[in-house]
């Protein structure tokens, strides 16, 4: 992903946020304050990812313009997507080991023995019908991939362009 592949309101956000910490007006920021600007426009990252992005040589030059940070607010939202995804084939791999019937569903018999078995813990049917309740967000009493698939999402907000 490039910096023409940002949508107009994405390419103007950063161009504001950039804006905002050019503050002596040279129309360059140091790596710092590119993590700052990604800090302000809520992207998760860190030194590590942002020096991945933007490559080794730019970080050591230390000068980064509007265009330079339009990339690589595009090649995070890349890499945040890539992990997005990763994390769910990661998630539906394990649905599938611990629904051992391979119905799809998870009820809460199998989530008892599920948390049983990965805690060490003696969970009840009580506890396990409660979390299924919790997370059954269609009603139809068992939890499937999907419904986990949205409870990780929820927590992991990623920005597609």
């Amino acid at each position: 992903m490039t910096a023409d592949q940002l949508s107009q309101s994405q390419a103007e956000r950063v161009r504001e946020a950039f804006h905002d910490l050019d503050v002596d007006g040279s129309g360059k920021l140091s790596f710092d304050a590119l993590l700052t600007l990604f800090e302000m426009l809520h992207v998760p990252t860190d030194a590590d990812d942002l020096a991945q992005v933007v490559g080794q040589q730019a970080r050591e030059a230390n000068q980064f313009d509007v265009e330079a940070a339009q990339a690589a607010y595009a090649g995070l939202n890349k890499m945040a997507l890539q992990r997005q995804h990763e994390r769910e084939m990661q998630l539906r791999h394990a649905f599938k080991v611990h629904d051992r019937d391979q119905d799809g569903k998870v009820t809460a018999e199998e989530l008892q023995r599920i948390m049983t078995e990965v805690t060490q813990e003696h969970y009840t049917m009580e506890e396990a019908a409660q979390l299924v309740s919790l997370l059954d967000t269609d009603g139809n009493g068992y939890i499937d991939v999907d419904e986990l698939l949205g409870l990780v999402k929820s927590r992991r907000p990623v920005e597609a362009s």
